[in-house]
């Protein structure tokens, strides 16, 4: 039996330990019927993975109700990048209005760039969330030039301005472990969806 955590209250419910076939089932209905349980048991295993390594991997962020199988699955991009420089940067910031990085792309993990160089907003905190009472600018709150950092981004415009996940939460400090992790989510999905494709035909 499964638990699966659902976003409205965060509550657990269970998924079904089977799909019995009602006589006169149409094949579409099974197949939604199997496509859910394997959705299901994708999350499952994902969250699994991100908490086992949660204690391990190196300054990957948290905050309620986000993780990194979140942001996987919420990303059409995923990058290793060299962290170059920042636009035109000034001795302060505030908090809603983070300057702008530059980033040459070493490798995709997830979906095309376009560019091997990208610019992307350098988010304060996680977007959404209130800014915390005390909060003041810190130039070691931004990445350091040469420095190397797994992006996550939910879609990317070569040309332009772009955000990360869920503002700093979908930029991740490099490591061969956060690596290996989200490597291993995206495995794990490759997997699910492969034996979806097989029980189509």
């Amino acid at each position: 039996m499964f638990l699966s955590r659902q976003r409205n209250g965060g509550q657990l419910t269970r998924a079904p330990e089977s799909f019995p076939v009602r006589p006169g089932l149409k094949e579409r209905d099974m197949t939604v019927r199997l496509s859910t349980h394997y959705r299901m048991l994708f999350l499952v295993l994902v969250s699994a993975l991100g908490c086992l390594y949660a204690a391990k991997a190196d300054e990957i962020p948290s905050t309620r109700g986000k993780t990194i199988p979140d942001a996987v699955e919420g990303s059409d991009v995923i990058v290793i990048a060299l962290f170059k420089k920042i636009e035109d940067e000034k001795s302060t910031y505030t908090y809603y209005s983070p300057p702008v990085g530059y980033f040459e792309v070493l490798e995709t993990l997830k979906g095309k760039t376009g560019s091997n160089s990208l610019a992307a907003y350098l988010e304060f905190g996680i977007r959404n969330e209130p800014k915390p009472t005390a909060w003041k600018y810190e130039r070691s709150s931004l990445p350091e030039e040469g420095s190397k950092w797994i992006l996550f981004f939910p879609s990317v415009y070569p040309n332009l301005i772009n955000s990360t996940y869920a503002g700093s939460f979908g930029r991740v400090r490099h490591s061969q472990e956060n690596q290996r992790m989200i490597e291993r989510i995206l495995d794990l999905k490759k997997s699910v969806e492969g034996r979806k494709s097989l029980h189509r035909r």
